[in-house]
């Protein structure tokens, strides 16, 4: 089996090459690195993202609910901040995984695209 880089020889020794072509030579082998991350549905941390965001919707309006029937402002005191919170702590924890885990989906890229240049691939 002749390696991609033979077959793109000419854009190899050249050396003149561009982002573009080296991410169209290097897509299909990008894309199966990637495809077996995805497969798997969705993750922990997501599933517990979604479930503390509705349950801050369900505090909000349950909290607004009493407040129109008892006529009184203290849960706003304690309910409220508590709940946005923890709101507050899911979403920086997420942002940080997902930081993460894009840090090391564009070092596989890399790597990558290394092994395309050098012919290994």
């Amino acid at each position: 089996m002749v390696s991609l880089a033979k077959q793109h020889g000419k854009l190899l020794e050249t050396q003149q090459y561009k982002e573009e072509d080296l991410q169209r030579l290097a897509y299909p082998y990008i894309k199966d690195a990637m495809r077996a991350d995805s497969s798997r549905g969705p993750s922990f941390s997501k599933l517990l993202c979604v479930v503390i965001m509705a349950l801050t919707i369900l505090v909000v309006i349950f909290t607004i609910i009493l407040m129109v029937i008892t006529n009184d402002l203290s849960p706003l005191e304690y309910l409220i901040p508590s709940v946005f919170v923890e709101a507050s702590v899911i979403s920086g924890f997420y942002s940080y995984k997902a930081k993460t885990e894009n840090k090391i989906k564009l070092e596989i890229r890399r790597l990558i695209l290394e092994k395309v240049l050098n012919g290994e691939i």
